[in-house]
């Protein structure tokens, strides 16, 4: 009987292995530096990739925090389909990213994903390791990133005069954040 195995190389080993013709996949995040009296040495990120939902085609990345689902739970997803449209994009424009299966920083969004745009949904700037503390409501520009903070989509998604509330703020900030001349 035989049995199909995957073997994973280190970067090292690939390195020494193909010494001037390598072509990796850029989703890895892997940069490579070449001299042409030295061989090619690759360098890897801590963590090569960011689990996504999305096809990131605008880089706007957005970041929550469930535990009940790997992404987002269905109704929090649909409320987030219907924002992302009222804005005209699409889930197929972003980077819906959940902290709650992975852990990831600020820095990474922008190397990984190459992030222009962040929004955190119910999630603190510091769980990402931002060096700015902003509110709920606040646009922040920071390392050539804009960054927006809300409450969590499951909060704004209720049926209350409170979430109306929230709503409201919420769609003015999402016009300013989404203005093209401010970006």
């Amino acid at each position: 009987m035989l049995v199909k195995s995957e073997a994973i190389l280190p970067p090292k080993i690939l390195a020494d292995w193909f010494k001037t013709n390598l072509v990796i996949d850029a989703t890895d995040s892997i940069s490579m530096q070449q001299d042409k009296h030295e061989p090619l040495t690759i360098y890897a990120e801590k963590d090569k990739r960011i689990q996504y939902l999305g096809n990131n085609q605008k880089q706007i990345a957005i970041i929550v925090n469930d535990s009940t689902a790997v992404y987002l739970e269905e109704r929090a997803l649909q409320f987030l389909s219907n924002i992302l449209q009222a804005c005209t994009i699409n889930l197929g424009d972003i980077a819906l990213i959940n902290i709650y299966q992975q852990d990831i920083e600020y820095t990474q969004l922008k190397k990984i994903l190459y992030t222009k745009q962040c929004i955190l949904f119910g999630v603190e700037p510091s769980a990402i390791k931002h060096p700015i503390d902003f509110h709920f409501f606040d646009i922040q520009q920071y390392d050539d990133m804009m960054y927006m903070h809300a409450p969590a989509l499951h909060i704004m998604n209720e049926p209350s005069a409170e979430s109306k509330l929230l709503k409201t703020k919420l769609w003015a900030c999402l016009q300013k954040f989404f203005d093209d001349k401010k970006i």
